[in-house]
């Protein structure tokens, strides 16, 4: 089991998509567990929704390590004045 406070991550980069059925973005990130993608998504005719595709690493009801990613990736925002 991971010890979520042991975790370290970072997003190494950000690869947006759309087709005929989905738009959305990868979050392509890196850290002491390994490296991996995680997918967020809506349907093309749908934009009241969003799904994920975490690797497994997240779950329905517990999305600790999206916010991880998020907490990595606001940091790295300059806000422009």
């Amino acid at each position: 089991m991971l010890n979520r406070d042991e975790i370290q991550v970072e997003v190494c980069g950000l690869q947006p998509f759309e087709n005929e059925k989905f738009r959305g973005f990868s979050l392509i990130w890196a850290g002491n567990i390994g490296f991996g993608e995680y997918t967020i998504y809506q349907p093309a005719n749908d934009q009241s929704v969003w799904f994920a595709e975490s690797e497994h690493m997240d779950s329905k009801d517990d999305k600790w390590f999206l916010k991880k990613l998020m907490n990595d990736f606001i940091e790295k925002i300059e806000v422009k004045e």
